[in-house]
């Protein structure tokens, strides 16, 4: 097997960089994708998928609306409505030629010998080209909008859950609630189902997952490598599939018929560097904002407490301590967790005060605490 063959492959099996399409492959969602597809057959309703990058916003979206006439719109930062609108028409055009002719020199599209410039489309002469069958709109990264346009995509939606049955809308985003994603302007979105996504609540979920791309690679995932990869992974999607394809590739240029727990370690060192960038920037500008490794123990130690998100100044330099391999006093664990919430290099601690002797460190980036725990398997592989 030639490289260029191992690596479409293991595309195949795992998908950390590109929405899966593949009901197949598919797991951990049910209940949510119904959700979706009940929204698909009611007349009128819309849908808001929410959630964390890394959690299958994006994914579920596409698997749910399959067999469905469906247009993809990418949010891009400070677009207007109009360019919105834009985008949707000329995809439309695209299908209906015949009936949707555009014309490149004027930048207007004639619908029925009507003619509309495509820098001034309004929610009305939108819903005006929209083919008149059934049809799925996904408008994805909706959080990157200005306000502005959010609350046109609302009177928009408004109007086409009463005009065009026919249509549904999905918007897709990054936010912890409905009202986070749209900011202030969720009253205008009436005929909205919410769908929040986060992490995976079951391991059974991530092994399906691990046998799924092994079977697809001839591979086995031993039960010490789902391990690793349930912890490492902090159950994200994101996580589980880029563990599971660069544990997957070590094992196959060993020429191994299962994947261990040493092919999680050192895979790890890939999917480090795969990761987010922001979130490798984020980190190594905290780490690097003290001349000590206090920083970097911290962080550990936030990111690897046992079953919590969060913890106390004592809690996190307990476990700390255990990576520094020397005791880290509460006092200059505390220091550094009030630096790191505060210094805009890093910024990537959050601080919760619940009272004069109840304060709650947590990660601002709900995916920093897997990538830590992913630097963490490194530097121990390394014996830094």
């Amino acid at each position: 097997m030639t490289v260029a063959q191992r690596e479409e492959l293991l595309n195949l099996a795992f998908r950390p960089h590109y929405p899966i399409e593949d009901p197949d492959s598919f797991f951990g969602r049910e209940m949510e994708a119904a959700r979706v597809v009940q929204a698909l057959h009611s007349p009128g309703q819309h849908v808001v998928i929410y959630g964390e990058r890394g959690a299958g916003k994006t994914s579920l979206a596409r698997v749910s609306t399959i067999g469905h006439a469906r247009i993809d719109v990418f949010c891009e930062s400070e677009s207007s409505f109009s360019k919105i609108a834009r985008d949707v028409v000329l995809k439309c055009q695209a299908d209906a030629s015949s009936k949707i002719v555009y014309d490149a020199a004027t930048n207007k599209v004639s619908i029925n010998g009507v003619m509309r410039s495509l820098d001034e489309l309004d929610g009305n002469s939108l819903k005006a080209l929209l083919p008149a069958k059934r049809l799925v709109l996904v408008f994805d990264e909706v959080d990157r909008l200005p306000a502005s346009t959010i609350a046109d995509l609302g009177e928009f939606t408004k109007n086409v859950a009463t005009d065009l049955p026919q249509v549904t809308l999905i918007f897709v985003g990054v936010g912890a609630t409905v009202s986070e994603l749209l900011r202030g302007h969720e009253s205008v979105f009436r005929n909205i189902r919410s769908v929040g996504l986060g992490k995976f609540d079951q391991d059974a979920t991530i092994q399906a997952i691990l046998d799924k791309g092994g079977k697809t690679l001839g591979l086995e995932f031993s039960a010490e490598s789902v391990s690793s990869i349930v912890s490492a992974s902090d159950r994200y999607p994101y996580y589980v599939q880029l563990l599971g394809i660069t544990s997957a590739r070590l094992a196959m240029i060993d020429g191994a018929t299962a994947v261990t727990q040493q092919h999680v370690t050192s895979g790890a060192e890939s999917a480090a560097q795969d990761a987010d960038e922001s979130l490798r920037d984020a980190y190594e500008a905290a780490i690097l904002s003290s001349r000590s490794d206090v920083y970097r123990f911290v962080l550990w130690g936030l990111a690897n407490l046992d079953n919590r998100v969060e913890g106390s100044v004592g809690q996190i330099a307990e476990v700390a301590s255990r990576y520094a391999s020397l005791a880290l006093s509460p006092q200059v664990v505390g220091a550094a967790l009030n630096k790191l919430a505060l210094d805009v290099r890093g910024g990537i601690v959050a601080k919760r005060v619940m009272g004069p002797k109840k304060t709650f460190y947590s990660f601002n980036h709900p995916l920093m605490r897997g990538f830590v725990r992913l630097r963490v398997i490194n530097a121990s592989k390394n014996g830094a």
